[in-house]
């Protein structure tokens, strides 16, 4: 109120005033407060659960609420608290709260619902590509209600035991490439993951196999180290005057031991732990006087000496350690024998439960059923240049044309018969082997209950072989089939118009022959499919026949299969390519890993034939880019001879040579053998080269009494020998070569 009176001073009085606006002030009060710590909380919650949102507000006058759900209001949601009944994924989301009163609003912080029921793949497994014999590991990661359940699939089948959230594949075979996958689930449903491919890497001469594992047949063992170690002391050694210097030192305190690796495979010795300089050598051989020099060192290095070298499993080998100035004391010699079955591999043979690779160094590694120990090469077997697999027994040909069997001796199959040399072919049968000499005979033994071992007395001039669980079968010069033992499907009996063989295999109750057009030709016993050949199958250049089943190798590295599938022997692994060498067990299959450089497979035949016929040579080969030929003539190229057949027609005695090929594409170049045209009675003579018995020489003709001579100039002719042979292809050693800077030699028949 304001009083205002004449002549007096003014005075003002507030008071009123004051207590008006500040009772205004208390009935207006501000905006709505939400304090930290009564905002919404975040919930998390299992499927059909009940989940409630609260919140609590500081206001000076009445409130009001909505609440929202991923922004947007909820219909009738107004009260301080927000209840999801029945909580489902779909209410999964950011739930808040507007809160208005007469002067202001304010919007709470956000709170999350979880809701936990059918899973979520939160993260997928990822592709894997890893080499044979190595571990893939996928991952899956999944949201969801406990308790999360996992079950792995590969190619869509639940793999047994594959229920963690990791899966862990050690020891990769080709058979396991392919998808892999995970499926989540719980009490509320379930969710599948997506695919990862497994991918398996394959290095050249890399050997795979699929089909039944029941003995571990078609898993390939992974890399295996054999480590041991020998210490002693050397003081007191002394030399023996018969050993030899030893990497050039003469010994003087040489300490002598011995080491026989169990499998064949990289051996590294070292001296490290040893207290002195010392010389490192290693050797084979009978006893100290006749000693064949592997290994040596003698560097002196200040952790000891280091020799390696490839070691032949069951070979004993003798090892000296001499201190250097005749230094002893005490001493230790490391071995670590690394064996790897998968890698460098030239040949592979699979047999009933067992599988066999012949390694590049020439010595062969088996796994699968070794109850017969077939699996497991004879100790000291090596220079083995190619191998077969029975049942339970199996075959190597060596270097030198002799044959190593082991295994099963039931039926007598590894009872090789005596003298039994100059082998240039093998094939094992269920319980039998035939071996082809290089003179076109074959001689058979082992089971005999069908005549399988009973060689045709007229059979002669072989040129193919092949051996059937209880039936034989051989390919002459001339192209003529005889077929030989059991027989009730027809399996020993040629099909009419069968012509251009380059290959004989044979199954249980089937064979199989390879025609020079890449195309093939079964017959006999066709209860799994065994003879019904793929349609458009062609460009095959190798087969094989299991059991039941079959294997084609085209020339481009591809692989086909068919027959009997109880066991996936079939079911060619997607990651075969570039392959090789094919082979088919009782019910698996084996393959060769190539680089797409050209490989023949079928080297050409040498042939004798009347004057004027017509004689066909073919060579069977793998590649991939395509491949090229070039036939030669005494190794003169032939113009227009660039097919894998060459034909000569009206042959006379002019056209007697050797013919060989080249084959080809852009990664590599390789020539065959020689095959010798015999035209006639005409002779061919062509050098095989020099052994460490002499020169070898390749007499081709129609047989008889050959006469062999030799000149150091081509006009003083001595005898050397006389020798009787059949017709074909007949190996002379001439081992008087010392001494001849140079020599020719002839030879004639009567």
């Amino acid at each position: 109120m304001l009083e205002v009176s004449v002549g007096a001073v003014c005075r003002w009085s507030f008071l009123p005033l004051f207590l008006a606006l500040c009772t205004y002030c208390f009935a207006q009060g501000g905006p709505p407060i939400i304090y930290d710590t009564n905002q919404p909380q975040s919930l998390t919650v299992t499927q059909v659960a009940t989940a409630t949102f609260t919140v609590v507000v500081s206001s000076y006058s009445f409130p009001t609420y909505q609440w929202h759900f991923n922004g947007a209001n909820i219909a009738g949601a107004t009260n301080t608290s927000y209840t999801v009944l029945s909580s489902q994924p779909t209410n999964a989301a950011d739930y808040s709260v507007a809160i208005t009163n007469s002067v202001g609003w304010v919007i709470s912080s956000n709170a999350s619902l979880t809701v936990l029921g059918s899973p979520t793949i939160v993260t997928q497994p990822a592709n894997v590509t890893q080499p044979l014999t190595g571990t893939a590991t996928f991952s899956v990661a999944a949201s969801g209600a406990p308790t999360l359940i996992h079950q792995w699939r590969f190619n869509g089948t639940n793999i047994p035991g594959a229920t963690d959230t990791n899966l862990k594949v050690a020891n990769v075979q080709v058979w396991q490439a392919g998808l892999y996958s995970a499926v989540v689930s719980n009490s509320y449903g379930w969710a599948p993951s997506s695919n990862a491919l497994l991918t398996v890497a394959l290095p050249v001469g890399t050997a795979c196999t699929w089909g039944n594992d029941t003995a571990g047949q078609a898993t390939v063992p992974p890399a295996t180290n054999y480590f041991s170690t020998q210490t002693f002391n050397t003081t007191g050694s002394v030399s023996d005057p018969r050993e030899p210097n030893h990497c050039g030192y003469p010994p003087c305190a040489s300490y002598w031991l011995t080491y026989t690796p169990p499998l064949s495979g990289s051996l590294t010795v070292d001296t490290i732990g040893t207290t002195f300089n010392a010389v490192l050598a290693v050797y084979t051989g009978t006893d100290i006087s006749n000693l064949v020099p592997v290994a040596c060192s003698a560097n002196h290095s200040s952790s000891g000496e280091t020799v390696a070298f490839p070691a032949v499993g069951g070979l004993q080998y003798f090892i000296v350690i001499e201190g250097v100035n005749c230094v002893t004391g005490p001493a230790t010699i490391n071995f670590n024998l690394a064996v790897t079955f998968a890698n460098g591999i030239k040949a592979i043979a699979a047999g009933g439960g067992h599988s066999l690779v012949l390694k590049t160094n020439g010595v062969v590694l088996g796994w699968g059923d070794n109850s017969f120990g077939q699996a497991t090469a004879p100790p000291g077997l090596a220079q083995v240049r190619s191998i077969a697999a029975g049942l339970t027994h199996s075959v190597a040909l060596k270097n030198d044309g002799s044959i190593t069997v082991w295994g099963d001796n039931s039926f007598e199959q590894t009872n090789m018969p005596p003298d039994l040399t100059n082998v240039v072919k093998i094939a094992a049968g269920a319980s039998h082997t035939l071996a082809l000499r290089n003179d076109g005979t074959v001689t058979a033994w082992g089971a005999d209950s069908d005549c399988q071992s009973d060689v045709p007395t007229t059979l002669s001039n072989v040129v193919l072989i092949a051996a059937g669980y209880h039936h034989s079968l051989a390919l002459t010069g001339d192209g003529t089939l005889f077929g030989w033992g059991a027989g009730p499907n027809g399996e020993t009996v040629a099909p009419p118009g069968l012509f251009g063989v380059v290959g004989l295999w044979a199954g249980d109750g089937f064979s199989v022959a390879l025609r020079t057009n890449g195309t093939v030709v079964a017959w006999g016993d066709n209860t799994f499919g065994q003879t019904n050949i793929p349609g458009g199958l062609t460009g095959v250049a190798a087969v094989s026949a299991g059991g039941y089943h079959c294997l084609a190798l085209r020339n481009n590295g591809t692989v086909s299969a068919w027959g009997e599938n109880s066991s996936g022997e079939t079911n060619v692994p997607f990651v075969i390519a570039t392959i090789t060498a094919v082979s088919a067990g009782a019910h698996h299959s084996m393959t060769l890993k190539g680089s797409g450089a050209p490989v023949i497979v079928a080297q050409p035949v040498s042939q004798r034939v009347v004057p004027g016929a017509t004689v066909s040579f073919a060579v069977m080969a793998v590649g991939n880019p395509t491949l090229g030929y070039q036939w030669r003539f005494n190794g003169a190229n032939l113009a227009g001879a660039t097919k894998n057949v060459f034909t000569r027609a009206n042959a006379q005695i002019a056209d007697a040579a050797n013919y060989s090929v080249i084959v080809s594409n852009s990664l590599d170049a390789v020539l065959s053998t020689d095959a010798a045209l015999v035209v006639g009675n005409g002779l061919v003579l062509s050098p095989i080269g020099l052994g460490p018995d002499g020169f070898k020489l390749l007499m081709t003709g129609p047989g008889g009494m050959y006469t062999i001579f030799a000149s150091p100039d081509l006009s003083s002719w001595g005898l050397l020998t006389k020798t009787n042979a059949p017709p074909g292809a007949v190996v002379f050693t001439d081992a008087t070569t010392s001494g001849f800077a140079r020599r020719y030699y002839r030879v004639q028949v009567q």
